[in-house]
């Protein structure tokens, strides 16, 4: 299994934005399945935020994890963000969202960036095991997430 840039695999994006969409549609309520998709096709314009990484292997594409310029409605002076941290169910439990998370850590820091924010209303403890400490809680579309950060320098 590899993570791979999405600018090396463009035609995951349909699938991908079906797999987001489906899983945090909840939380972007003003959100469409094609605005999940545009915001997808912005990271193949290859700059360091927007990005997308995808978990690969020969049989296709089996996750993602983006970094973006904005991710909440609140909270606007933070970022960049990493979102849609996602390995398809058959894959879960094999620590691939660890290498993910990595991934896009050590490339973003090689890009530049010296931090990222992520908020999440469940998985709080698997990012702190990978160096993010939480810096609050707070309700955010009728759930407790809470708001993280890790410094990548």
């Amino acid at each position: 299994m590899n993570v791979e840039h999405i600018t090396k695999h463009p035609e995951a994006i349909p699938t991908l934005a079906r797999w987001h969409f489906d899983q945090w549609a909840h939380l972007y309520p003003d959100d469409t399945l094609e605005s999940f998709t545009e915001d997808l096709r912005e990271s193949l314009q290859g700059e360091a935020v927007p990005s997308t990484w995808v978990l690969v292997d020969e049989r296709g594409v089996w996750g993602s994890a983006s970094v973006i310029e904005q991710d909440m409605t609140t909270n606007q002076e933070l970022g960049p963000w990493l979102a849609s941290v996602y390995v398809h169910s058959d894959l879960r439990g094999q620590r691939l969202g660890q290498l993910l998370v990595k991934t896009v850590m050590e490339e973003s820091a090689k890009a530049g960036l010296k931090e990222l924010y992520l908020f999440t209303p469940g998985q709080e403890y698997f990012y702190q095991t990978l160096g993010w400490q939480t810096l609050k809680h707070e309700p955010y579309q009728g759930q407790d997430v809470a708001i993280m950060r890790v410094d990548l320098i």
